[in-house]
């Protein structure tokens, strides 16, 4: 577009307001006729049309080069201002929550908390959605008994009773009579008539790397683009928990798509990627959520949020929200913490 550049539309009046509005949580549309009245944007002096392209840069992450002519642009305009799974955390409230259609990735070491974080996510989604988890490495039963503790120690969710842990659904690939070699579709039409049956609105596989396809570097981009289809067809999210390289924590001072153990694929085609990374600051542990990718959503990549880990007496803990961090807060102490 001619006239101004990003840079400078963003130093505008009218960049301010939309983003005050945002934070405010007021519709886009109502934020539109907002400022559009307001005379302190006169001196922006914008040119027809720069108005509405700061209101989709600030909602939306639209950028003046888009692909996307304008009715695409309304159409994903509709898409990414729906709502349709609510969360107390902010690194999924930065894009509206879960995508449907979409596979999201959560990348950690062994150990850092990835399971604890699926578990309260599944527990938050299960007061509106039946959730059916895909377990690696534990047995239904114990994992079972996971859950409802972490259900018993959670308050800040009212609604979470009975019958909201009646909608998460448990299989283990432990007693899976499964062949990648020789039964690979049969795998993936299996889950898919489960998810239609039992009505799935959120499907999760906890520790894709360790699971029955963890060898299988050739099969992985296959299976991931086969649960592409499957939460494409569905319209639902699908959510990914894998492990980085055994080099990684000689490689950055945090976890980026790049050190994703296995094929590529499982980093380049998913369209949200978030990395789970420790460190211990003054004897107490500190656990820091980076937000590498989220396709169509640019404002919330690269962000980074302290996730709450929350104990409760014997019972032990959980994950119970997060909170923004500036980035060079977080490196720093990770930093600190490698000494």
């Amino acid at each position: 577009m001619d006239g101004q550049s990003l840079e400078q539309l963003t130093g505008t009046k009218a960049y301010e307001l939309f983003t005050m509005y945002k934070s405010q949580n007021i519709h886009p549309s109502k934020a539109l006729a907002k400022v559009s009245q307001d005379p302190s944007i006169d001196d922006d002096n914008l040119l027809p049309g720069q108005l509405n392209l700061i209101r989709k840069y600030v909602y939306f992450g639209y950028r003046p080069t888009s692909y996307m002519t304008p009715s695409e642009q309304d159409r994903f305009e509709e898409w990414a201002g729906r709502r349709d799974y609510l969360t107390s955390f902010n690194f999924l409230a930065a894009h509206n929550g879960f995508r449907k259609g979409c596979i999201h990735v959560l990348l950690g070491y062994p150990g850092q908390g990835k399971s604890s974080l699926i578990r309260s996510i599944a527990l938050e989604n299960s007061i509106n959605h039946n959730v059916f988890i895909l377990l690696s490495e534990e047995a239904t039963t114990p994992y079972s008994l996971k859950i409802n503790q972490t259900a018993s120690m959670i308050t800040h969710l009212k609604k979470i009773d009975e019958k909201s842990l009646s909608r998460i659904k448990f299989a283990t690939e432990i007693v899976q009579d499964f062949d990648p070699k020789s039964n690979f579709e049969d795998f993936f039409r299996m889950i898919r008539d489960f998810l239609i049956k039992d009505e799935i609105g959120l499907f999760v596989y906890d520790n894709f790397s360790t699971g029955l396809l963890s060898e299988e570097f050739d099969r992985q981009k296959l299976a991931i683009k086969r649960f592409k289809e499957i939460a494409s067809e569905l319209d639902i999210p699908i959510l990914i928990a894998i492990h980085p390289t055994k080099s990684a924590r000689f490689q950055n001072v945090y976890l980026t798509n790049e050190q994703v153990r296995g094929n590529v694929a499982l980093a380049t085609m998913p369209e949200y990627l978030y990395t789970m990374n420790t460190c211990e600051v003054n004897g107490q542990k500190k656990t820091y959520l980076y937000v590498d990718k989220a396709r169509y959503f640019d404002q919330a990549r690269d962000c980074w949020f302290e996730l709450k880990y929350q104990v409760c007496d014997r019972k032990g803990g959980f994950y119970a929200g997060d909170s923004p961090v500036p980035k060079e807060v977080a490196i720093e102490n990770m930093k600190k913490s490698r000494k």
